[in-house]
């Protein structure tokens, strides 16, 4: 198990999805939208969410996080996104 000092930490798939949210609400188009529309995404004013993801060490997913997670998928019903954030969190607490 890993550690680390650092408190404002997140990995890959929260930076990920808080940008999903944050395009959603900034263009107010659905997924299945900006995913066809590619220039919603494009023109969208981004630099607050990027500025805010900057503020944060992101953590790597590595193969220990992947065990865990697929663990935690397995036994306690989590959805992937969800159970590698916890996998991350536990791995580097």
């Amino acid at each position: 198990m890993a550690e680390y000092n650092e408190t404002a930490c997140i990995n890959d798939v929260v930076a990920s999805e808080v940008l999903f949210v944050y395009l959603k609400r900034a263009t107010g188009k659905s997924y299945l939208t900006l995913k066809k529309e590619k220039e919603f995404v494009r023109s969208a004013e981004k630099s607050p969410v990027y500025s805010l993801l900057e503020e944060f060490k992101f953590l790597d997913v590595n193969e220990f996080v992947f065990r865990d997670a697929r663990n935690i998928i397995d036994k306690q019903g989590l959805l992937p996104n969800d159970a590698f954030i916890l996998a991350t969190a536990k791995f580097y607490r």
